[in-house]
């Protein structure tokens, strides 16, 4: 009885902080849910022995690659704005 009401006031304040800030609670919803059985699918994947497995079909490739590609934009937009050395 005790632990639902711990649990409640813990998923309460977490939402409180979501809303005050403006994160959207689905994309925290399916992470919270489906995070652990893309970490067991990638354990099981890394235990067959290929790493290249991950780039074997183009859409799997593309999930990879677009991420990365938005976490170094910002960078890149640094390097592009920097003066050359002339």
């Amino acid at each position: 009885m005790l632990y639902d009401v711990l649990i409640m006031v813990i998923f309460g304040t977490v939402g409180y902080i979501m809303r005050k800030y403006r994160y959207e609670g689905a994309p925290f919803l399916l992470a919270l849910i489906l995070g652990p059985m893309l970490e067991t699918s990638f354990r099981q994947a890394l235990i067959i022995g290929n790493p290249l497995i991950f780039f074997a079909k183009p859409i799997s490739a593309c999930f990879l690659v677009c991420p990365l590609l938005l976490i170094m934009r910002p960078f890149l937009r640094v390097v592009r704005k920097t003066p050359s050395p002339s």
